[in-house]
């Protein structure tokens, strides 16, 4: 969740702002305009590679924004996340070149916050982080 409604700050989801909901669910406050401005500042960025999509996202302001993601020399997906102003935010995941869940977790300003959880090629939980501002507090090893 990137955006936040401009009246109560209720976080809107991508989805949510992708499709341009009309009004905010929490205050009701119209943001469609809202969000018909912001993606209007949005410039899309795509980068290849020998003609395979490599990465693809957007700019504001010279700066990452939105919605990125990368792409293994496969072309099956290899990370997505959010940025905000330049700096990684919210929800991130990564994938192994084979399209499994290889790790999830979140980031705030640009470090790694909360749960992190890294997973095996067959999708058994290896590892679970908890970081706050950047900052590694803990980890469980759930298996290897």
């Amino acid at each position: 969740m990137l955006l936040a409604c401009p009246s109560c700050s209720h976080k809107i989801s991508n989805y949510d702002a992708s499709i341009g909901a009309a009004n905010c669910p929490t205050c009701g406050y119209p943001v469609h305009s809202y969000l018909k401005d912001y993606f209007s500042q949005l410039k899309p960025f795509k980068h290849f590679h020998n003609d395979v999509l490599i990465e693809e996202g957007f700019y504001k302001d010279s700066k990452k924004e939105f919605m990125w993601k990368s792409y293994h020399a496969n072309g099956l997906l290899a990370e997505m996340g959010g940025f905000k102003a330049g700096m990684q935010e919210d929800e991130w995941k990564s994938f192994y070149d084979t399209g499994e869940l290889q790790t999830r977790g979140s980031y705030i300003n640009g470090n790694k916050h909360g749960e992190w959880k890294h997973y095996s090629t067959n999708g058994d939980l290896l590892i679970t982080e908890f970081y706050e501002d950047g900052k590694g507090r803990d980890a469980i090893v759930h298996k290897y």
